[in-house]
């Protein structure tokens, strides 16, 4: 990062964590309380700290540094502080006031700039996810498929020529050439799968793709917005949108739902969505602790920082309801 650029950035921070420690002691002052929250808050009003996290993630900055840069601004602050105080005695309880409160309002900065930073990583983690499913992809169809293709026109060939003899090899070439060709939907499904990602839609348009090039197996499936959509950070939605694809499998093949549907409701906090299908239902208390799906679409949703809950019965039907929060990147 260019050196001026770098001071112009950390004199900026060092102005700004000094009004508002002044902000948060006459806060205290007036109040008899230290409050940390309402230091925390008022930081998180802006998205400056989050947009240094992002830029610091950006030029491959670790976050040990970000936290010897939280030391430095420390030192850098305290003095530009204590001159702007004036002619406050500065006691023994007085002076460790105002270094508390200088700490958590840089901590308070360090907090928001991690969020940026993590989102970044997120978005590099699934630019690296996309481009391997789609290497996956092209493999499936290039190589696999294409084998299996050109083993069904010999095994077709095998079937022609057998017509003309006595052998009873027709009944085993035509159990062959069926086996063959559910084989290559399935690796034609996987490939169309793979390359389903959320991009530059927002997650119910990236919904109603996927439902509209996949298989419904019978079920009918129906997608519902409330509020306004609006894309979120690129990591976050294709976890999200994962998890989503999960519980559609789940709905189809396991609950042998005839209609679901998915319900997408925006607010300015987060957004809810809701995966309801008409199935079979099971019991929750019986579930297996090893059960693959719901133990991946947990494991993704602890990693975005969402809420997921499941509630079904036998014969009931099942709920699925994710909770995603907002965050300084959502636009």
């Amino acid at each position: 990062m260019d050196d001026e650029v770098t001071a112009g950035e950390v004199r900026s921070q060092v102005r700004d964590i000094v009004n508002d420690t002044l902000l948060a002691l006459a806060d205290e002052a007036d109040r008899g309380v230290f409050d940390p929250t309402a230091i925390i808050e008022r930081v998180q009003v802006g998205l400056t700290s989050a947009n240094i996290g992002r830029s610091r993630a950006g030029h491959d900055v670790h976050p040990s540094d970000s936290l010897s840069a939280a030391s430095a601004l420390f030192d850098l602050a305290l003095p530009r502080l204590i001159e702007a105080l004036g002619d406050v005695t500065l006691t023994a309880p007085t002076a460790i006031a105002v270094a508390r409160t200088l700490h958590h309002c840089i901590m308070a900065r360090v907090a928001s700039a991690s969020v940026g930073y993590v989102d970044v990583l997120l978005e590099r983690l699934s630019v690296a996810q996309t481009e391997e499913r789609m290497r996956v992809s092209r493999e499936l169809h290039d190589r696999v498929a294409h084998g299996i293709a050109a083993s069904l026109q010999r095994v077709n060939l095998g079937i022609t020529a057998a017509r003309t003899s006595t052998d009873d090899g027709i009944q085993m070439f035509t159990m062959a050439t069926g086996l063959l060709e559910q084989a290559l939907d399935n690796t034609r499904e996987i490939a169309l799968e793979l390359r389903q990602t959320v991009g530059n839609n927002v997650l119910d348009d990236a919904v109603r793709d996927f439902l509209g090039d996949a298989a419904s197996a019978g079920s009918t499936t129906a997608v519902h917005t409330k509020g306004i959509p609006r894309r979120i950070p690129a990591g976050v939605g294709e976890e999200v949108f994962l998890i989503i694809r999960e519980a559609l499998r789940n709905a189809v093949a396991h609950a042998k739902a005839a209609h679901i549907d998915v319900t997408f409701t925006w607010t300015d906090h987060n957004v809810a969505i809701e995966i309801h299908d008409d199935g079979i239902g099971f019991d929750p208390f019986q579930v297996r602790t090893d059960s693959m799906g719901l133990l991946t679409m947990r494991e993704r949703a602890d990693v975005v920082g969402a809420d997921m809950t499941v509630a079904s019965k036998t014969g009931g039907g099942t709920s699925v309801t994710l909770t995603v929060p907002s965050r300084n990147g959502t636009r």
